[in-house]
């Protein structure tokens, strides 16, 4: 849904999807993003301009990084890893056979 309040397009700022997913969910670790300064500043830093946000993210930093980043897989690869499972599948088939 469009955004109903106007916004500067220099505030629009987003991370993108495959940042969110680096190193097992390293952003998303508590301890990392503290020793590197705010955690403002470091969320800063991995986002870049954008003219739209697909999804938004909210979360917690008392929720372990890796089910979070467990959560995004299964919610963004899904059927993706799933039709490689079934072509995998028919392949092991045709050769078994």
């Amino acid at each position: 849904a469009p955004l109903d309040a106007p916004l500067d397009p220099e505030l629009l700022r987003g991370v993108p999807l495959e940042v969110c997913l680096q190193g097992v969910g390293k952003h998303w670790k508590r301890s990392i993003a503290a020793s590197e300064g705010s955690v403002s500043e470091t969320s800063y830093g991995l986002s870049q301009k954008t003219d739209h946000i697909d999804f938004f993210f909210s979360h917690d930093w008392e929720t372990s990084r890796l089910l979070k980043w467990l959560s995004l897989l299964v919610m963004f690869n899904s059927h993706a890893a799933a039709t490689a499972m079934m072509l995998v599948t028919f392949c092991l088939v045709l050769l078994a056979v």
